[in-house]
């Protein structure tokens, strides 16, 4: 009787297992292929998420904010290119899933928060980095030199 319940988990988990990988949300729309400038007076930002993701990271589909309004959203592999403003602006993507990364946002700095100060004419690069712990997952937006990140940028697909 143990070996059929043995059988029946297994069996259990592989259809999870595939059902999990259905819902992936990928990025579908064009390829990156080379930065294109700001609009004149303006600061042009890609804020990107890599593929490095564990599965179960990649299920979510995360909006990203600047000074407080929603300027698109991210999926695993995929970019969003924005002309703004010069001058500072708070950058947040709300990445806190689980009961740990609630209680790590309240009690520490809020995960997937970033200050920039962004200079006219210039091209800026945001990554969205996600990361799993035991009970949660959360992530961290950083600023990314542009060899890196355009080395990066060519595997992702615009976020529509």
């Amino acid at each position: 009787m143990k070996l059929a319940s043995q059988v029946s988990f297994l069996f259990l988990l592989l259809i999870s297992s595939t059902f999990l990988h259905a819902c992936t949300k990928m990025a579908t729309g064009v390829t990156f292929n080379s930065p294109e400038p700001p609009i004149s007076g303006k600061a042009g930002v890609y804020f990107y998420r890599t593929l490095a993701e564990d599965w179960f990271s990649r299920r979510k589909i995360f909006d990203v904010e600047v000074d407080g309004k929603e300027v698109g959203s991210l999926a695993p592999g995929g970019f969003i290119r924005r002309d703004l403003d010069p001058g500072p602006h708070n950058i947040f993507a709300d990445t806190v899933i689980g009961p740990v990364g609630y209680v790590l946002q309240k009690l520490a700095k809020k995960p997937g928060e970033l200050t920039v100060n962004l200079a006219p004419g210039t091209i800026n690069y945001v990554k969205l980095k996600v990361y799993q712990t035991s009970f949660s997952f959360g992530g961290d937006l950083t600023s990314v030199p542009e060899s890196e990140a355009l080395s990066e940028l060519r595997t992702t697909n615009l976020s529509e």
